[in-house]
């Protein structure tokens, strides 16, 4: 998982583990060995009786990035890619 680093105090939090998957998230989640920030539409795609999801308020936007490895070209990433912008160049 993702950490943000450097803390406020200039210190670094230790990596979380490799994860795969939402589902494999919300095991470390469920397990109490984490916490996840999701978007709305994504908590509710994953509801859980055992987790419970807070909305947090006034949190700018985010943003998202698209990577692709070019040592290992892909049309069906390519594809993606495209499909991606075209929806992203029209305000989809």
């Amino acid at each position: 998982m993702w950490n943000a680093a450097p803390r406020p105090d200039g210190t670094r939090l230790p990596h979380g583990p490799d994860v795969h998957d939402m589902e494999e998230i919300l095991v470390y989640v469920r397990g109490g060995q984490g916490v996840v920030l999701v978007p709305a539409p994504v908590a509710a795609v994953f509801p859980r009786d055992d987790i419970t999801c807070v909305p947090v308020a006034d949190v700018p936007p985010g943003r998202v990035g698209l990577t692709r490895d070019d040592a290992r070209p892909s049309p069906l990433v390519a594809a993606f890619g495209t499909a991606a912008w075209s929806l992203m160049r029209k305000g989809s």
